[in-house]
């Protein structure tokens, strides 16, 4: 993990960066310095070797791990901070199975989401087995189901729970 101290280039050191230390996925970032009062703000993206000036710049980072540099001066003095978001992926629901009658398994893509999870079905949160991706007594027909991680990334989609099908011999 990319990470460097504060550089303290004079005596500019009495301001910070605020960030979220992480970020889900197409979340856009929004970066403070305000509290340096500097003249100018430079910031690099290092991942992307791109400048932004200000000093609350705004963007969506790419996911993995976005490495800022700072840049502030006031007049003749200049400090440089370094911070680094972690930008997580949302959790990717493989499917949902069957398991037996009224009875289903949620199966995840492991990679880049953060766990622990919660499977919130039909919008239920205080379903007391709501961190259970085995689920029982699951009614029949069409449900919607959420899945967030602990960044609070997360994903929808649906899934139907079939009646079996029972044939009454004549």
């Amino acid at each position: 993990m990319f990470h460097r101290e504060k550089v303290k280039i004079t005596d500019l050191d009495e301001g910070n960066i605020v960030a979220k230390p992480k970020i889900c996925e197409f979340d856009p970032l929004t970066l403070d310095a305000s509290s340096y009062l500097a003249d100018t703000y430079e910031w690099v993206y290092e991942e992307k070797d791109s400048i932004m000036m200000g000093s609350n710049p705004t963007l969506v980072p790419e996911p993995d791990f976005a490495n800022f540099s700072l840049e502030v001066t006031r007049g003749k003095c200049k400090a440089e901070e370094y911070v680094t978001v972690e930008v997580t992926f949302a959790p990717v629901v493989m499917q949902v199975d069957s398991i037996t009658y009224k009875t289903i398994e949620i199966h995840l893509d492991g990679d880049g989401s953060t766990g622990p999870y919660s499977y919130i079905i039909d919008g239920d949160e205080t379903d007391p087995n709501v961190e259970e991706s085995l689920r029982s007594d699951v009614a029949y027909g069409k449900h919607t189901l959420k899945v967030v991680d602990q960044v609070g990334c997360f994903t929808e989609t649906s899934f139907v729970v079939n009646s079996p099908s029972i044939k009454i011999p004549i």
